[in-house]
């Protein structure tokens, strides 16, 4: 402990108790005031009555009670050197704080699918994790920063008028640079193959939970959170009561239930994050940026409406109160209302036209699920989908469940082909082949062969023919991840969402494809969308990139958003299939598939400015309509290609809710 000279911190209160002996000299330690420092109950902040008052808060105004807002903007902040300290030492917590919470996080992230109790167990782990980690991290830290290591808490504090600007941007800034540094710290721990995992508590699932859902949870847990930080941290009629230690464990307890409150309300959504930072610095070293902005901006709501409830609560009476809540519910549920069924049909606006008769000119099947797929001149249409098409997938050996493009661009450098005359499916490596597996099994085949085990998919388990560690090895080892090769097993996964059977009229299924069984697309819209790309300045994409099974050539760009019935024929027979829905996209399109380099931007972007037109999702955008046949039949080349019907009712309802 370093000896002070107090006449150089003349604004700062000495408290008589804080001495220590050193060399037979007594020292004393500085506690700098600060209103916002979690713990003590604003025990530890400057009063009108001591000495120095007027000096100290002239300096450093949150060194008291009820800033004014002039005073919390007082830009000279920036240059106390005090200041800079307490901020870098609130960066410093925050790293080791994260290190420690993030490293139980992404280690309990495989119990969610191992054991009976699904995420209940991880879940209870985490809010265990944190009740004890934030008390001792808070004692550690608010001596010195306040002990906020969140930017949530630090803005709270701001719009609460307990700290100033300076000091709220100068933590926030730290902060988040200390959870890079421990986010990294766990990468460089696990090593690079882990370096494309899902953290929890930081990963916003679209295809399950729509980003204003997402939103709405963020927020309202990041206000339950502050509002009991507040009441059990901050709140100085506490002091008396609870003591200047208890709050600090209360603060654990209340993150605690917050965390049990989140974790596994929806599929999707793995907890709220209510700590910016943390997944900031996480997502940095993991993966995972799309969707980090409501990391921010719930809590930034939160943090800003549980200001506003204590400046009215103590400035204005019990009617503006209720106005406001009034106000901001009626808000919310315009805002994130999200219809859970198909809506009744429309009448008033008239039917799209039906295109002249259109031809095939494209077949395309993708036997293993994400990786790359071959042209066929003819395949056998199924109930299912194209013959062969994603009757595989790979699946990570520690969850169990599936994988794609979305988490691993590699994927796409796994190649497969069909040997007819052999009838065997080769599957390489890039240019290398690893391996030939038959083509159409025989359940024979599959029991000597192969194990039939249980396997995740989009939020359902179905059976699957597992083969053998040996096989898989160098798929293992190209994707930097322990994996396995699945087969679909006999039990079929019956259609959900648009293809529902109570929607459909009939019950169908698919193998391994995500929603649908196949996937039609137009050349003239990929046409019209390369424009667009061309005109930014980028490179035209393949329609490779939309992974379709049917290329037709295209009357006009886009006409396939009203399609509502196909017939297919050749002159001699004919296959119908049911249009059930637009295809909406994630960024899989933004991956080069002869590369496997992802765009960051294109053409996700683009597609996002202006085909967000499914009225039931439109947070993410169409591309390609999704079909079910109703008989199975010989698709060739060459085909002709009809609309039969069209509709002005599309609705995507999410298959995998």
């Amino acid at each position: 402990m370093a000896e002070i000279d107090e006449s150089l911190y003349p604004n700062l209160t000495l408290h008589p108790a804080e001495t220590s002996r050193t060399n037979g000299r007594t020292v004393k330690v500085l506690a700098e005031p600060f209103a916002g420092r979690l713990g003590g109950n604003q025990q530890f902040v400057l009063s009108g009555t001591e000495p120095g008052y007027e000096k100290t808060v002239s300096r450093r105004p949150d060194a008291a009670l009820h800033l004014t807002w002039k005073e919390s903007f007082d830009l000279r902040g920036f240059t106390d050197m005090e200041l800079w300290k307490q901020a870098i030492f609130e960066g410093w917590a925050t790293s080791m704080l994260v290190f420690i919470t993030g490293s139980i996080a992404i280690g309990l992230k495989a119990s969610a699918t191992q054991t009976s109790i699904g995420p209940l167990f991880p879940t209870i782990m985490v809010a265990i994790t944190n009740l004890i980690s934030l008390p001792l991290f808070i004692f550690a830290a608010a001596p010195v920063s306040g002990g906020h290591m969140n930017p949530l808490v630090t803005i709270a504090t701001f719009a609460a008028r307990l700290s100033t600007f300076p000091r709220t941007l100068l933590y926030i800034l730290l902060q988040t640079l200390g959870a890079t540094i421990g986010g990294f710290m766990i990468r460089a721990a696990l090593g690079d193959k882990f370096s494309n995992i899902v953290v929890p508590g930081c990963s916003i699932n679209a295809d399950f939970i729509s980003p204003g859902e997402a939103f709405a949870f963020e927020t309202m847990t990041s206000l339950c959170l502050i509002f009991l930080i507040f009441a059990v941290g901050l709140d100085p009629r506490q002091k008396n009561v609870l003591g200047p230690a208890l709050g600090t464990f209360l603060c654990g307890l209340a993150l605690s239930l917050c965390n049990i409150a989140s974790g596994f309300i929806k599929d999707g959504y793995s907890g709220a994050a209510m700590n910016p930072a943390r997944c900031f610095g996480l997502i940095a070293a993991f993966g995972g940026w799309e969707y980090h902005y409501i990391h921010w901006l719930g809590p930034i709501t939160g943090a800003v409406i549980n200001a506003m409830f204590l400046n009215i609560s103590q400035d204005h009476p019990l009617s503006y109160i209720l106005f406001t809540v009034v106000l901001a519910t009626l808000f919310l549920l315009h805002y994130f209302h999200q219809p859970g069924s198909q809506p009744a049909p429309t009448s008033s606006k008239p039917l799209p036209f039906i295109p002249p008769a259109d031809e095939i000119i494209g077949l395309r099947v993708y036997p293993i699920k994400s990786c790359r797929g071959f042209d066929v001149k003819s395949a056998r249409l199924l109930r299912t989908g194209l013959d062969l098409d994603r009757n595989w997938m790979f699946i990570s050996t520690e969850t169990r469940e599936f994988l794609t493009i979305r988490s691993n661009s590699n994927m796409t450098l796994i190649r497969t082909a069909f040997d007819a005359d052999t009838d065997t499916l080769n599957i390489f490596i890039q240019n290398n082949k690893i391996v030939e597996i038959p083509a159409h099994p025989t359940t024979e085949w599959l029991r000597s062969n192969t194990e039939l085990k249980k396997a995740g998919i989009w939020g359902e388990q179905t059976d699957a023919w597992e083969y053998k560690t040996s096989l898989t090895q160098p798929f293992s080892d190209f994707l930097g991840a322990d994996v396995r090769l699945l087969y679909k097993g006999p039990t079929p996964r019956v259609l959900r969402g648009c293809g529902a059977p109570k929607l459909l009229g009939r019950i169908e299924a698919t193998k391994f494809a995500d929603m649908m069984p196949v996937l039609v697309v137009s050349m003239a819209s990929i046409g019209e969308l390369n424009e667009r790309l061309v005109r930014m300045g980028e490179k035209e994409i393949e329609i490779e990139r939309f992974r379709p099974n049917i290329i037709i050539r295209g009357s006009e760009p886009w006409n396939e958003d009203g399609w509502k019935a196909l017939r297919l024929s050749d002159g001699e027979g004919a296959v119908e299939l049911d249009v059930v829905s637009r295809c909406l996209r994630c960024q899989v399109p933004n991956v080069n598939p002869e590369t496997a380099h992802k765009h960051p931007r294109q053409p996700w972007d683009q597609l996002m400015k202006y085909r967000r037109i499914d009225p039931g999702f439109k947070f993410k955008p169409s591309f390609g309509m999704l079909c079910v046949p109703r008989e199975e039949g010989l698709v060739e080349l060459g085909m002709k290609f009809n609309v039969t019907a069209t509709t002005n009712d599309h609705f995507f309802i999410n298959p995998m809710k």
